[in-house]
């Protein structure tokens, strides 16, 4: 396996925008429902044909505009309460959508000029970089204190 700067600096740029859509993902659904949180980070499938769009400076097709506004009515019922106001829990969620469509198109481009495995490892690890400063940063760390969530972490460590 040949490691070279290019790698190493597209897989930090993808391990950025990983670890802000968990962030986000994180922070949305402490502050809303699951149904809600879902639905919202689902509309990256809507966001990636805009993003390109507007990078290709091309109208996109009429399927996708009808998809956009079916998908925009759908947001507003479901996240805009009794004053007219968003749920910030929505906010966040929305932010992790965009996060990840920026991703998707990101990895597109990487992939072209890189080994798409090596990409992924070093992608991981450097979002688990991340996330490990923001939690020094953030919060304080700790180690479980019953014995279901050591079973809990062996099981996903071994799954």
């Amino acid at each position: 396996m040949k490691i070279n700067r290019k790698i190493l600096k597209y897989a930090s740029i993808s391990g950025a925008l990983l670890t802000g859509i968990f962030g986000m993902l994180l922070y949305g659904v402490m502050n809303t429902s699951a149904t809600s949180a879902g639905f919202l980070t689902s509309t990256t499938v809507v966001m990636v044909p805009i993003i390109q769009a507007f990078l290709e400076r091309k109208l996109p097709s009429r399927k996708i505009i009808v998809g956009v506004g079916i998908i925009t009515i759908g947001l507003v019922l479901m996240t805009v309460r009794d004053q007219l106001t968003f749920d910030v829990g929505a906010i966040y969620c929305l932010i992790a959508a965009l996060l990840y469509a920026v991703h998707i198109m990101v990895s597109n481009h990487f992939v072209q000029e890189v080994d798409a495995l090596q990409l992924g490892i070093f992608q991981l690890g450097f979002s688990a970089l991340y996330a490990a400063i923001f939690t020094f940063m953030f919060e304080l760390p700790r180690f479980p204190d019953s014995s279901i969530h050591w079973l809990a972490i062996l099981g996903l460590a071994l799954i």
